[in-house]
């Protein structure tokens, strides 16, 4: 073993570097290692960000397909009260017309003749307020089924 007579050593870590390089490495790591974390970070944001906007866009697309639906479903529900009442109507006004005629008969077959003058204006007069009254209930049919296809669906 031989000892060393009292000399200043130079041991060095890196080799070929000074101090203030080997600082100065370590901080470009460090700073790269933060710039990785950060551009990590930021890309998972986006990535979040893409998947809420692409998500909503579904939604909304999803939302607006059930609006359009909706109002398919409505118009054929005021289509239907329409022909259903426009039905009712022509049958109403059919019967109307037959139960007159019926009642114009029967005061001719069962009346004495000399009445039958008053009596035809009665089934006139109660045939046209028939008349009148189903004409009416087909107009309202009319209108409830024009109210329901125009209505506002909202979701």
């Amino acid at each position: 073993m031989r000892v060393l007579e009292n000399k200043v050593v130079n041991l060095e870590v890196f080799p070929g570097k000074s101090g203030e390089e080997i600082q100065g490495d370590a901080q470009a790591q460090a700073q790269g290692a933060a710039a990785q974390v950060q551009n990590s970070a930021k890309g998972a944001a986006s990535t979040a960000q893409e998947q809420t906007k692409g998500a909503q866009e579904q939604a909304q697309t999803h939302a607006k397909g059930l609006q359009e639906q909706a109002g398919q479903y409505q118009e054929q529900s005021g289509d239907y009260i329409k022909s259903t009442s426009d039905a009712a109507h022509q049958q109403s006004q059919q019967y109307v017309s037959d139960a007159k005629d019926a009642a114009h008969s029967a005061v001719k077959d069962n009346l004495p003749e000399n009445t039958h003058s008053y009596a035809g204006q009665a089934v006139d007069y109660t045939s046209n307020l028939a008349t009148g009254t189903v004409g009416t209930l087909g107009g309202a049919g009319k209108d409830l089924g024009d109210t329901v296809a125009n209505a506002v669906c909202i979701i």
